[in-house]
């Protein structure tokens, strides 16, 4: 039997726990971000365009729900910290609001459906986001996504990987490039996203 390799490391300053719903299904995504305040969300060195990690979850649900209808809507629910190796639970005093999708295509019925964006990090390593249940999802060949404003996808790899954001990869480094799409039906996927 072969042996599951052992993740790198987490070299990033924590990561945001997300939730997107429909009120029937939910789904959550993990955003990496780099090093912040643990009481107030502040980051470190904070990029051009955002300067706590409310910032960072306002910008990035804003380009993600562009791939889902106003029927769906995206929620922080937990904030981690890097705390010297160590990733721990922090409460910043933050509370932002929840972002509703802008999508007019159409609701997915099929919710084993997704989108994987794969990137890759400036220091070496991958990143990557799911899509499940996504507005006008369609199974397809893979494709090259560039950063650019003619597709939902294109807007969240124009935000990834832009110089103001606080998105990082696990390693701690930005992503660069374009995006690699690939879509599929999977209910494992949905149950290890965080279904319920």
């Amino acid at each position: 039997m072969a042996t599951i390799p052992t993740p790198p490391p987490d070299l990033s300053g924590g990561y945001l726990i997300c939730s997107y719903t429909n009120g029937v299904r939910t789904h959550r995504t993990r955003i990496h971000v780099l090093p912040f305040s643990a009481s107030t969300g502040a980051y470190t060195t904070p990029p051009s365009g955002e300067a706590n990690i409310s910032n960072t979850f306002a910008s990035f649900a804003a380009n993600f729900m562009k791939n889902y209808t106003n029927s769906w809507t995206m929620t922080l629910l937990s904030v981690f910290q890097n705390q010297s190796g160590s990733i721990v639970e922090v409460f910043p005093n933050i509370a932002p609001a929840g972002v509703v999708g802008t999508s007019a295509s159409a609701n997915s019925t099929l919710a084993e459906g997704y989108t994987s964006l794969n990137m890759h990090t400036t220091g070496g390593h991958r990143a990557r986001w799911y899509t499940i249940e996504n507005a006008g999802w369609a199974s397809g060949p893979a494709a090259t996504i560039p950063a650019g404003t003619g597709s939902p996808l294109q807007y969240l790899v124009a935000y990834l990987t832009g110089g103001s954001t606080g998105v990082v990869g696990h390693d701690g480094t930005p992503c660069f490039g374009n995006g690699h799409a690939t879509s599929g039906v999977n209910k494992k996927l949905r149950r290890k996203a965080g279904n319920g």
